[in-house]
């Protein structure tokens, strides 16, 4: 930074202290409209770079499918009550007690929403399933899968 001022005003000073001035008004110009700005957050953008770098990496390794590297991999389908709570809770501890710590468990909620908005019935009933699965010491994905009744089809909504 010095190495840079230093060669600014060799170069040119009256240049020099333009540029400087410059700056420094327009440092003050956006101190005084207080303008907020969200450049995001490095480390997330960091940690979601290395997973998706590992990620990739899985399916290029030849070891990936060796017995030695197999965890279970467990997706619990339960249906849940009106106030978003699993009718059976004990599926989800039970998946709990099968992947002891290890693997990948994703529960799924099946909600049937008549004349709400799904939208927010999904993330209401994900964060109910969030709390049970915290509640029971389970690391996991929960999602909350929202379909209307009369739907034929509800596996259509699973795969969405």
């Amino acid at each position: 930074c010095l190495l840079c001022l230093g060669l600014m005003f060799a170069i040119s000073w009256l240049y020099s202290l333009v540029a400087l001035a410059f700056g420094f008004a327009v440092g003050i110009y956006v101190r005084s409209r207080r303008v907020s700005t969200d450049w995001g957050d490095a480390g997330a953008g960091f940690r979601f770079q290395v997973a998706r770098d590992q990620l990739l990496a899985l399916t290029e390794r030849s070891t990936f499918h060796h017995a030695k590297n197999w965890r279970p991999q467990i997706l619990v389908l339960c249906r849940c009550d009106g106030r978003f709570n699993p009718v059976k809770p004990e599926l989800l501890a039970l998946a709990g007690l099968l992947k002891k710590g290890r693997g990948l468990l994703m529960a799924h909620a099946l909600i049937d929403a008549q004349d709400q908005p799904r939208a927010l019935v999904a993330e209401a009933a994900t964060e109910v399933l969030r709390l049970h699965l915290h509640a029971q010491q389970i690391q996991g994905f929960p999602r909350a899968i929202v379909h209307r009744s009369g739907s034929r089809d509800v596996t259509k909504s699973l795969l969405a």
